[in-house]
């Protein structure tokens, strides 16, 4: 790896270790860092940005598969998981024959 792609992974690990914090926090806790080159401020900044918003997204469709009712993670679904069958290559889930 280059001289660049070693700041550049030094300023996305910054990021990644400080992903926790709100944005002014984090801001104000980068610019005070003693960075090398002025470029890793920048980057450590637009991963943490990249590293919210996957979170966002993340937290969104997981919220949208719990309030799904044909979820196992609803909330009101009573089912034991021995009653629930996810069938994967179909995509579809059913409850499991019971003998």
């Amino acid at each position: 790896m280059g001289k660049v792609g070693q700041l550049v992974q030094e300023a996305q690990e910054f990021a990644q270790d400080h992903y926790n914090m709100d944005r002014e926090a984090f801001y104000k806790h980068a610019a005070a860092y003693q960075w090398e080159y002025s470029i890793q401020l920048r980057e450590a900044i637009a991963h943490w940005e990249e590293i919210q918003t996957d979170i966002a997204l993340f937290d969104d469709a997981f919220e949208q598969y719990v309030e799904d009712p044909e979820s196992p993670l609803y909330a009101d679904n009573d089912l034991s998981p021995e009653d629930y069958n996810c069938d994967i290559e179909e995509g579809r889930r059913s409850l499991a024959m019971k003998s």
